[in-house]
């Protein structure tokens, strides 16, 4: 499909059906749509625990679950399928590019710099930590590669990695926020693997007037952005806000059992709290810092008086606990399952900003093409933004 007519259709969805996918269960405890589609309503919240797992994995068949209930997200299955990029596969990583990297992080960057495909220009590395796709890029394509980085002691370490690799590769200190960032740069090949926020929108952004001749981008992190509102950079109807930008990432491949039954814990036990809260103060919802993990180790009782002690609140006797954690758990499975509704917005959201990053290229005079480096198993944040 064609990438701006493909923007525009999911521009349009995102914008007209935002009173469905921006409202937040867990701060208000029946959103206006639960009214205006019942039957929706009832059958998120009548779903069993293995249910709501395997919907919260798997956003195509969230986006079917739900289809019936919504007929406009009929569009979305091909709207959000992007093209595998195939490209000839690089070697392995051998024991000298491999040194210091995780393994599912070494099987991402090997998918990322194959489906770049040819490389023949000096390769900028952006926001490159240790320089681990650099030095393989370098390797594979026989070029010069320099990587920026803020951090000085990564940029130490990796200089000691390439010389290890024997591959010709320069680190320089730089905030890639800053103008000076941008200099140097013209008729290079930059590449940004999950670069975050505001870090890949200042490449994106500057790269004709950089002097780029070639990009590959994988977004990460939209909502890490010093804006509220994120303004749309190929000028798009929807302007999403920093809280939508956070839903584009809230997916995840990699939770353990433990983790989801800790974030289950964690969600009951804040629900109660909250419930408390306003009857105690007779407030609305307000957000709260993130609880340190210690709190959720010992009983809801302690949990409780911690929580109440920094939020300024008093807590009911102790003898109301019991019920008071009955009700959080309660209120946190009904949140999380009419949460549901607004996950099947996650890749739809995704998409449309991966696609804003590579119209905003293409209005520069590139050509652009983007799709998935990898499988969604490797790394959720599988979206390829190329232009040349």
């Amino acid at each position: 499909m064609n990438p701006f007519l493909r923007y525009r259709r999911l521009d349009s969805l995102l914008a007209g059906l935002a009173g469905l996918w921006r409202p937040l269960p867990f701060r208000e405890l029946r959103p206006r749509w639960c009214g205006e589609l019942p039957a929706l309503a009832e059958h998120l919240l009548s779903l069993e625990e293995a249910a709501v797992d395997v919907l919260i994995g798997d956003n195509g068949a969230l986006i079917r679950e739900i289809i019936p209930f919504v007929p406009e997200m009929a569009e979305f299955p091909k709207l959000i399928a992007l093209p595998a990029l195939v490209a000839p596969s690089l070697p392995a990583l051998g024991s000298r590019l491999s040194w210091e990297i995780p393994g599912r992080k070494a099987e991402q960057i090997r998918a990322f710099a194959s489906a770049m495909g040819l490389v023949t220009r000096p390769v900028v590395e952006w926001c490159g930590g240790k320089g681990h796709l650099g030095r393989l890029l370098g390797a594979s394509w026989d070029v010069a590669v320099s990587t920026l980085e803020l951090d000085e002691g990564l940029c130490r370490a990796g200089e000691g990695l390439a010389r290890r690799a024997g591959v010709k590769q320069g680190f320089r200190t730089a905030n890639v926020l800053s103008a000076e960032a941008l200099h140097g740069l013209e008729g290079c090949h930059a590449v940004a693997l999950h670069a975050c926020g505001d870090l890949h929108l200042a490449l994106v952004r500057d790269a004709r007037a950089a002097g780029l001749a070639a990009l590959d981008l994988a977004p990460c992190c939209y909502h890490r952005t010093v804006q509220e509102r994120a303004p749309s950079l190929a000028g798009g109807r929807f302007l999403p806000q920093r809280e939508d930008l956070r839903l584009a990432v809230r997916d995840t491949v990699t939770a353990s059992n433990r983790e989801v039954r800790l974030r289950r814990k964690e969600m009951a036990w804040k629900s109660a709290f909250v419930h408390w809260r306003t009857i105690a103060t007779g407030e609305a919802y307000r957000s709260f810092r993130p609880v340190p993990d210690a709190w959720l180790k010992g009983s809801f009782g302690e949990f409780c008086r911690l929580l109440g002690e920094r939020e300024g609140v008093a807590m009911p006797p102790e003898a109301e606990f019991s019920a008071l954690e009955e009700l959080g758990r309660n209120r946190a499975r009904e949140a999380e399952r009419l949460t549901l509704l607004r996950l099947a917005f996650r890749r739809p959201l995704e998409t449309w900003l991966a696609l804003d990053r590579a119209l905003c290229l293409a209005a520069q005079g590139y050509d652009i093409r983007i799709g998935e480096f990898c499988a969604r198993p490797l790394t959720p944040r599988n979206i390829l933004v190329s232009a040349r």
